[in-house]
């Protein structure tokens, strides 16, 4: 009975919201983008512990580049952004860091929540996707992911959206 009192709750959720947006937005070079000051700070902030902290620190700090173009070679420096592409901590490291924005969107009550759990906005390395009980709060998060992203310096990508609209009687997809 445990199962078909959680498909009753998700069936109650589709009957009761006006909008989904699935998965909404897919953040520009998310990867690239992580300023490691910021995740950091960040991690400060959550309380991971600092011995974990430091070795991540030590980890991306050792970090160098060097550009070529065609049979030249540039020097080496320094990369001061971005988690490495392929480890299995990059995408826990990313939600860490666009934690901020997920905090954003559920301080300021908008979105979905589930027996008193804030579940607006659901996010796994760069797939978000926003649930909503209006066209309005929609918009309002929206303006937060906007606004809390360029703090961050993520910038989403308007080509991959999808929308959901769920009532009693219908479900439409809009594409856009």
């Amino acid at each position: 009975m445990l199962f078909l009192h959680y498909v009753s709750v998700f069936s109650t959720l589709l009957l009761v919201a006006v909008l989904f947006l699935w998965p909404l937005w897919m953040p520009k070079k998310a990867f690239d983008r992580v300023n490691h000051i910021k995740l950091l700070n960040r991690m400060c902030d959550i309380g991971v512990p600092r011995h974990i902290i430091k070795l991540i620190m030590n980890w991306y700090s050792k970090v160098m580049m060097i550009v070529r173009w065609d049979n030249c070679y540039s020097s080496p420096c320094s990369v001061k952004s971005g988690v490495r592409q392929g480890s299995v901590l990059s995408p826990v490291l990313f939600n860490v860091y666009f934690s901020v924005i997920v905090d954003s969107l559920g301080k300021a009550e908008l979105g979905c929540e589930l027996y008193g759990k804030y579940i607006g906005c659901i996010v796994y390395a760069d797939d978000v996707i926003l649930l909503s009980s209006s066209v309005v709060k929609l918009q309002q998060m929206l303006d937060i992911c906007y606004g809390t992203g360029l703090d961050l310096d993520v910038v989403f990508n308007f080509n991959h959206q999808l929308a959901y609209f769920a009532d009693q009687s219908d479900t439409t997809h809009v594409p856009h």
